[in-house]
């Protein structure tokens, strides 16, 4: 499972447990360098901007940064 938010929601209401300990984190911060949650020790994907430019897509699209992931 790969869990997916900002960092403040993380730290209000998703801290690590049992239950959360074999997810994936997935955090969108928008910063030049990573923060991670309260209780996490790394993250699996980052989404840093939400201002990327991709030739084709017509506005701004969500960049992301990542770890290669094994398929399920």
């Amino acid at each position: 499972m790969v869990l997916y938010s900002y960092k403040p929601f993380f730290d209000l209401y998703l801290l690590p447990s049992n239950i959360l300990a074999d997810s994936k984190l997935w955090l969108a911060q928008y910063t030049s360098t990573v923060s991670l949650p309260k209780g996490w020790n790394e993250y699996s994907v980052w989404q840093y901007s939400n201002k990327g430019v991709i030739d084709g897509i017509n506005g701004n699209v969500d960049v992301n940064t990542a770890e290669q992931l094994p398929l399920i």
